[in-house]
Order: C-alpha cells, then sequence, then structure tokens
C-alpha cells in the first residue's frame, strides 16, 4: 500500500508539473507577442529619432544663415549710425555757420 501511495504522489506530482509547464510555455508565448511587439514601437521610435535629427540638422542650418544674416545687419546699421554721427556734426557746423552769416549780416559793419 505504501508504494501504490508513493507512486500516487508521484503521479500527482508530475501532473502538477506538466500543468506549471503548459503554463510557463503559454506565458512565454504571451512575453514573445510583447517582444514582438515592443520591437515594433522600437522601430517606429528609430524613425521619429531619425527624422528628429534631419530636423534638427535643417534648423541648425537655417539658424546659421540667419545669425550671418544678423550679423551683415548689424554691420549696416553700424555703417548707417557712423554716417548719421557724422551728417549730424555736418548739420551742426552748416547751422553754425548760417548763425555766423546771419550775425554778420545783422550787425552793423
Amino acid at each position: 500500500m505504501n508504494s501504490e501511495n508513493k507512486i500516487d504522489q508521484i503521479l500527482e506530482h508530475v501532473v502538477g508539473l506538466t500543468s506549471d509547464v503548459s503554463v510557463l510555455k503559454q506565458d512565454v508565448s504571451v512575453l514573445k507577442k510583447d517582444v514582438s511587439g515592443l520591437k515594433g514601437y522600437v522601430s517606429l521610435l528609430q524613425e521619429d529619432v531619425s527624422v528628429l535629427k534631419k530636423d534638427t540638422s535643417m534648423l541648425k542650418q537655417i539658424v546659421t544663415r540667419m545669425d550671418a544674416r544678423a550679423a551683415k545687419v548689424d554691420h549696416v546699421m553700424a555703417g548707417l549710425y557712423q554716417e548719421k554721427h557724422w551728417l549730424s556734426l555736418e548739420v551742426d557746423d552748416i547751422k553754425r555757420r548760417l548763425d555766423k552769416l546771419e550775425d554778420s549780416r545783422h550787425s552793423p559793419s
């Protein structure tokens, strides 16, 4: 009787292990599907990163061109301010000369 009990226990244990193996196989199948789905997401993310890299490169080029244009504008503006300064000095000189001329016309000689 004792050996029959032992055999029954072993058989129950084997049935339990078989059930565990079946559950583990199902879990592995689910995990494989999850990994496949994740690979798809990774592929999409890599495409997005590639597009972002291209966009970033293009934006850097645009910023470089804008910086160059801004530098040209700064140079032109500096020249205009200098020209304005010289013209102001010239206008002031002409005003002084006109004032002097008017003073000499109004003063008795």
